[in-house]
């Protein structure tokens, strides 16, 4: 006869997972029908690199609109995993344009947001980039304004740069906006891309929140040490073989 041992990552996956909590959107974007017509989508620099949409995110560059996948030994990258990357999401693929001079500057604006009555503006989306010529965190931001003229820039990416390459997939930013959008009655969101020959940036699942998003409990598991190598144990020595252990825990 035996007896199972539960794992020490599913017992505190199981305790705290209930203990997650997300807050309810205003306003919410999810490319299920393109990107919209009331959008704003230019090329600073003249050179017309803007964004497109794509419905499928393993399609490649063999489907117009869509980014390549760079799943090669050097980036090991695969489609992007956005939530409903599959119903389509926004996506520059700054790689198609080639090495333009000067760099592209591609901003995708959305039309006016309501904010009034809103102390509080947090943004979430869920995005991936890879870069080669500019770092992402200096090259790709987030822009906010309230009159479509003067901006507050905001980083998406702290940290990430050209030596590293590429952005987790997919990225998870949560951006305070407030100093620049709450009380507003009208609200413009950006994303700015300034380069020259990188990889692709796509961004889906775009929500504004009138408080924090961040679920209260974010438990996450570091390193940890369990020291049985098996998951089995006959019921004659589980009385008496005793062990510890211990994980790194992060909220």
């Amino acid at each position: 006869m035996v007896k199972t041992c539960l794992k020490f990552p599913l017992f505190i996956a199981l305790l705290f997972g209930g203990m997650l909590s997300a807050q309810t959107a205003f306003w919410s974007e999810d490319f299920a029908s393109g990107i919209p017509a009331s959008w704003s989508n230019t090329d600073a620099s003249g050179q017309n690199a803007i964004w497109t949409w794509c419905n499928d995110p393993a399609a490649g560059n063999s489907q117009p609109g869509c980014p390549s996948v760079w799943d090669d030994d050097t980036n090991q990258q695969i489609p992007f995993q956005a939530s409903t990357a599959t119903n389509g999401f926004a996506t520059l693929d700054s790689d198609g344009y080639g090495n333009v001079n000067p760099s592209h500057v591609s901003r995708l604006t959305t039309s006016a947001i309501d904010c009034s009555g809103k102390s509080v503006v947090y943004i979430a989306f869920q995005t991936h980039i890879g870069v080669y010529e500019i770092d992402a965190d200096a090259g790709a931001v987030l822009r906010v304004s309230s009159d479509n003229i003067n901006w507050t820039q905001y980083v998406v990416f702290p940290g990430l740069t050209t030596a590293i390459r590429w952005s987790e997939n997919p990225a998870e930013p949560i951006i305070n906006i407030s100093d620049a959008a709450a009380g507003k009655s009208t609200v413009y969101i950006q994303w700015q891309w300034t380069g020259s020959f990188e990889y692709q940036w796509s961004i889906d699942d775009v929500a504004m929140y009138a408080e924090n998003p961040t679920p209260p409990h974010d438990m996450a598991i570091g390193d940890f040490y369990f020291p049985p190598s098996s998951q089995l144990q006959p019921v004659s020595q589980i009385a008496t073989d005793t062990f510890g252990f211990s994980a790194e825990l992060s909220n």
